[in-house]
């Protein structure tokens, strides 16, 4: 024992200056480590935010699609209503001339004054044929 306290006592300054390096070596090497580690770790988050920023992409040219399809579908619907009104105002249009025409030819039938006798009256009915076809 007093050999082994004999060499502490004398070899203390050395023994604190490689506990020293040591320590200094074992921090730098985990220094050293969370580094590489801290590394790494930028390098996949890069590699994901550039695939966010591509799926971004994809999402954002498939809305603008969308949204063009969208204004062509309200522009076709916007088109068809349109038609589909100025068909049925040239259906009221027709109708109305058509009624029109009928009330005035029912009109003149009920004032025609027929014959009493049967000639005078299949007169007056070869005379209004052509009216009377168009019923």
């Amino acid at each position: 024992m007093p050999l082994l306290l004999g060499m502490v006592t004398r070899f203390w300054k050395p023994a604190v200056f490689v506990m020293l390096i040591g320590a200094g070596l074992l921090y730098r090497e985990i220094l050293v480590h969370e580094r590489d580690a801290a590394r790494k770790q930028v390098t996949v988050l890069q590699a994901e935010s550039a695939q966010c920023k591509a799926a971004n992409s994809q999402m954002s040219a498939a809305v603008a699609d969308q949204n063009r399809r969208v204004l062509a579908l309200e522009a076709a619907a916007a088109r068809s209503t349109s038609d589909e009104t100025a068909r049925a105002q040239a259906a009221e249009a027709a109708v109305a001339r058509d009624a029109s025409r009928g009330r005035r030819q029912a009109s003149a039938l009920l004032k025609a004054r027929v014959g009493t006798k049967c000639r005078e009256a299949i007169r007056w009915g070869n005379l209004q044929g052509p009216v009377l076809g168009r019923w």
